[in-house]
C-alpha cells in the first residue's frame, strides 16, 4: 500500500506551449522539468484551496454580522 505523500508516476499529454514554458523555466532554476511542474501544480492547489476558505471565511463573515444585528435589539 502506498503511502499518503509517496511519489506516483504519472503520463501527460500537452501542448508544445506548455512544454516549452516549463522547459526554459526548469533550465533557468536548473531543476528537471518534471519538478517544475510539480511546484506549479502545488502552487495552484494551495491556491485553490485558499480561494475555497477565502469563500468560508466571507460565509462566517456574513453570519457573524447577521448575529450582530439581530443581536442589537
Amino acid at each position: 500500500m502506498k503511502k499518503k505523500n509517496e511519489p506516483v508516476r504519472l503520463n501527460l499529454q500537452m501542448s508544445e506551449e506548455i512544454i516549452a514554458f516549463y522547459q526554459e523555466l526548469a533550465e533557468e532554476i536548473g531543476i528537471p522539468r518534471s519538478g517544475v511542474m510539480v511546484m506549479a501544480l502545488k502552487a495552484y492547489m494551495d491556491q485553490q484551496k485558499s480561494l475555497k476558505m477565502n469563500d468560508r471565511f466571507e460565509s462566517w463573515a456574513e453570519i457573524i454580522e447577521q448575529n450582530k444585528l439581530n443581536t442589537k435589539d
